[in-house]
């Protein structure tokens, strides 16, 4: 929080995952996780939504909130939601014009051994002048307030990055992206534990 005389700001030290986790945890309901919703579906015998997965029903919910990206709803969501989509011209056509940027995400991750990886920050936002690939840096453990290993380091790329690789594959391009890594941060320790990469298809 930071003192101004017009404003609070705040933050989520672990994550603004946590935030959600501590809402869940005082509404006390029972949550379902890792589970692929394919159909929503409005019942109107009594006005409520069918929420299912390709497999089984979930549940029936007054209201049901979609977060995923608009060109996901398109293309994955059936049921009468999608049929309410479909009928309505200006709700589709606005769906339709949503773009999301594609980026790549790199993770390297230490083993306890590695105290230090030798940065001055927590996270470092790279300008388009300095390197064309690489965006965003993070010492993830660090820049939640947890200084202690062992540390991993998430690397986003750029958009224009994202875009001239979108189809290629995540690994031979997430390899490319590991050693930009190193090259932009030359006291960076190579000696890592594991490396993950991720493509971002629909980031922001």
């Amino acid at each position: 929080m930071r003192d101004n005389t017009n404003k609070i700001n705040y933050t989520a030290p672990r994550g603004i995952a946590s935030v959600v986790r501590y809402y869940f945890d005082q509404a006390a309901v029972e949550m379902n996780l890792s589970k692929h919703i394919t159909n929503i579906h409005l019942n109107s015998s009594n006005g409520k939504f069918s929420v299912s997965t390709s497999e089984e029903k979930l549940d029936e919910a007054e209201a049901v909130i979609v977060t995923v990206p608009p060109p996901q709803i398109l293309t994955t969501i059936k049921g009468s939601i999608a049929q309410l989509i479909d009928d309505n011209k200006e709700v589709k056509d606005k769906l339709d014009q949503v773009k999301f940027s594609s980026r790549f995400s790199v993770g390297l991750f230490y083993p306890p051994s590695i105290t230090s990886l030798n940065m001055p920050w927590r996270m470092y936002y790279v300008d388009k002048n300095e390197n064309d690939c690489l965006r965003y840096l993070a010492i993830d453990n660090a820049k939640r307030n947890k200084n202690d290993p062992p540390f991993s380091l998430i690397a986003h790329t750029s958009v224009e990055f994202g875009a001239k690789y979108a189809e290629a594959d995540k690994t031979i391009i997430g390899e490319q992206v590991k050693e930009k890594i190193f090259q932009f941060l030359p006291k960076l320790p190579r000696e890592v534990n594991n490396v993950k990469y991720h493509k971002w298809k629909y980031s922001q």
